[in-house]
């Protein structure tokens, strides 16, 4: 039953990231994600299994989908002032910033938030993740603007 479960979840992660992507909602395109985020299920579970994957999440980490899809509208904006800025010839700030991703206890949800948190940190059109040191717990982060924005406050406070 449990394998079902994680099927069915990852499924719907798959497809939730594809429609994330449309900038219309056609009935085709809808199908086509259920679809491709069913066979990336099918694939994913023995994948996980074949490399001893135990990646427990946290329910408390779905607080991030907020800040993830607000910071992700807000950075919308910020990409298009950022361009404008540079066409025009003034300045834009950015660079690389080091996120420590805060400890974990089990490895399986140290794993679990460094996947997870790097998607979520990635959701946002200002932000590249360049690296993951996993056994450090650092994210490598290009980005622009120099602030910390609620994402970050949450998957890395």
């Amino acid at each position: 039953m449990t394998r079902v479960i994680e099927l069915v979840v990852v499924a719907a992660v798959a497809a939730g990231l594809w429609v994330l992507t449309l900038s219309a909602f056609p009935k085709d395109d809808l199908s086509l994600a259920v679809g491709c985020g069913l066979l990336v299920a099918v694939a994913a579970l023995p994948s996980r299994r074949a490399v001893r994957g135990q990646w427990r999440p946290d329910v408390r980490w779905v607080r991030w989908l907020g800040p993830a899809v607000g910071g992700a509208v807000v950075d919308t904006v910020a990409v298009f002032i950022a361009a404008a800025r540079k066409v025009s010839g003034r300045p834009v700030r950015s660079g690389r910033v080091k996120w420590r991703l805060p400890p974990d206890r089990r490895a399986a949800s140290r794993d679990a938030r460094a996947a997870l948190g790097v998607t979520a940190i990635s959701a946002a059109p200002s932000r590249v993740v360049v690296d993951v040191d996993t056994r450090e717990r650092v994210v490598l982060v290009h980005q622009l603007g120099n602030g910390q924005d609620a994402i970050h406050r949450s998957v890395a406070p």
